[in-house]
């Protein structure tokens, strides 16, 4: 079905996974945690026809991954042996989409509600 959608349709898909990433992306630079600034600045979306984006970091902002999903941290224990934990990070962005997921499946509900009626009244010019 999606193949016989033509391009507006298609355009409208990525608008709507978009808007979608946009609602995660608010939650999770509230939630983010701030030092500089520049982590919560560098939150962004983009959408495409199979989904919704939302990205953090880039070449300027290294330490994300870090920040996200914690640090290695090695030690040595009472037997003087090497042991290797993982210090917690804080997973804003996971925290954002789990707290907006019925928000954005009513986003979706909507969106997919108007599409489903323009598309049928287009179907039905066709005739």
């Amino acid at each position: 079905m999606m193949g016989r959608i033509d391009a507006d349709f298609r355009k409208r898909f990525k608008e709507i996974h978009k808007g979608a990433a946009d609602i995660v992306a608010e939650e999770a630079r509230r939630r983010a945690p701030v030092r500089s600034g520049r982590l919560r600045k560098d939150i962004r979306t983009s959408g495409t026809a199979k989904g919704g984006v939302v990205r953090v970091g880039r070449k300027k902002i290294p330490y994300v991954g870090r920040v996200v999903f914690g640090d290695p941290v090695t030690f040595r224990d009472r037997l003087m042996r090497r042991a290797q934990t993982r210090r917690v990070g804080s997973p804003f962005i996971y925290d954002a989409a789990d707290a907006k997921f019925r928000e954005v499946v009513d986003y979706y509900d909507e969106e997919l509600e108007e599409i489903l009626d323009d598309a049928i009244k287009a179907a039905t010019r066709g005739r």
